[in-house]
């Protein structure tokens, strides 16, 4: 999965169950382990089952005042993309308020939405993030990360500005600035996949989205397939259905029609 953080927030990660092993922004987060990223740009985050993340984002003034208030320090993260490991029992703490207040907003969100309610548990949940961030640095490449993370970011935008299916491995390499080798290096560690199959699920995406907000009286899949660069139409529709559980058009099929 990928989002984009604000660039002045902070945001942590963590394991809500110990099971399957996870990847925040290129690092192995064990069940116990908090990450931390805040450089900005694209976050990456990937499992291998289904699996259990809990996330908290505040910016970094917010976390300097608390860290203050709460502990009498100078609240500061350790440095971008790092791990903590805390002790058992702040971890557990955080997961649990923050389970609390998922549950909470899920099951009753009249309640949450109480002003005295929400500042209760978010004073809560800060008090736990500070007690965390006293944990031990478990891994901290951050120079190396933050080049890697760098690398990604330049990928998105050239596969964003560009057709990406009529690049090949030397022009990308040269649009971004990369030899080959930390191209693919960086995709394995932060996609857990290589470069090619991420290009051709990307694309998969996006046809994806256009199937969904398409007209099936006014389209195709084949105009839509090939205006996202493909051109062999049974072997994207066979790895559609593969990757998505139905066919294209039954995709453009069942999209609602819109109001007039």
């Amino acid at each position: 999965m990928e989002w984009l953080p604000a660039p002045e927030q902070v945001i942590v990660g963590f394991a809500m169950h110990a099971r399957p092993s996870q990847i925040w922004a290129g690092m192995r987060v064990g069940p116990r382990d908090i990450a931390l990223c805040w450089r900005g740009g694209r976050l990456y985050q990937r499992t291998s089952g289904a699996s259990g993340w809990g996330s908290i984002a505040l910016s970094r003034a917010c976390l300097a005042a608390h860290g203050k208030a709460l502990a009498g320090l100078e609240l500061a993260p350790p440095a971008d993309g790092s791990t903590l490991r805390p002790s058992r029992s702040a971890a557990a703490r955080l997961r649990q308020l923050h389970g609390k207040a998922c549950q909470l907003a899920d099951t009753q969100p009249s309640i949450i939405a109480r002003p005295e309610v929400a500042r209760a548990l978010e004073n809560d949940l800060l008090d736990a993030l500070v007690n965390c961030l006293t944990g031990i640095i478990v891994a901290d490449q951050a120079a190396a990360r933050r080049r890697h993370a760098d690398i990604m970011d330049r990928l998105e935008d050239v596969l964003t500005a560009r057709d990406c299916g009529a690049l090949s491995m030397p022009e990308l390499c040269a649009a971004i600035g990369v030899p080959g080798r930390t191209l693919r290096m960086c995709c394995t560690k932060f996609l857990g996949m290589s470069l090619g199959r991420y290009i051709r699920l990307r694309r998969l995406s996006l046809v994806r989205m256009a199937l969904l907000s398409g007209d099936a009286a006014a389209t195709t899949v084949g105009v839509i397939a090939r205006r996202n660069g493909f051109s062999e139409l049974g072997r994207m529709a066979a790895d559609y259905r593969s990757v998505f559980g139905e066919t294209p058009s039954t995709t453009l099929r069942r999209t609602v029609p819109r109001c007039n």
